[in-house]
């Protein structure tokens, strides 16, 4: 996520969830069948999945700020400890989470070491923020996910075959 963009001017949680709603009446795709919102209400809930986790003060009063641009240097710092490993075929961001998949076991200490776990029933690797909180016990497949929160391709190399 490069910015806020719908939540810019929220300031407490309260107005993150009374604007969310505002949103969702507006943008759904559901709602809005004129036009295809997907890719909005997908930025909509990739910037509320951000918020809700880590960047929103809970109340008027709490002190905890943190930007979109915090969010992006953290993951900059993540990607750059495992962009230029060999074999790992595609890094891709999808809402507050990093993906990686390839023949990855080579290098597995390392994208360890960089705070990834692996997701067996996905057959990737996965890191998400430390403040990161579950809110529901349902399992997801990639292609929900993506679709739900987005996806950013950040490294993508091409399967060659010999």
């Amino acid at each position: 996520m490069k910015s806020l963009i719908y939540f810019a001017n929220v300031t407490n949680l309260d107005e993150l969830k009374q604007t969310f709603r505002k949103f969702v009446k507006q943008y759904h795709p559901d709602v809005n069948l004129e036009v295809d919102t997907t890719k909005i209400m997908q930025q909509i809930n990739a910037e509320y999945e951000y918020l809700i986790t880590k960047g929103i003060p809970k109340s008027k009063t709490d002190s905890r700020t943190t930007t979109s641009q915090d969010m992006e240097d953290g993951f900059r710092e993540v990607i750059a400890k495992i962009i230029n490993l060999d074999d790992v075929v595609t890094i891709e961001i999808c809402g507050t989470w990093i993906w990686i998949s390839g023949n990855t076991y080579a290098n597995k200490s390392k994208i360890k070491e960089a705070g990834f776990t692996w997701c067996g029933k996905k057959k990737m690797w996965s890191w998400k923020p430390d403040e990161w909180k579950r809110k529901s016990f349902k399992s997801m497949t990639m292609d929900e996910i993506r679709s739900k929160y987005g996806s950013q391709v950040v490294k993508e190399q091409k399967k060659v075959m010999a």
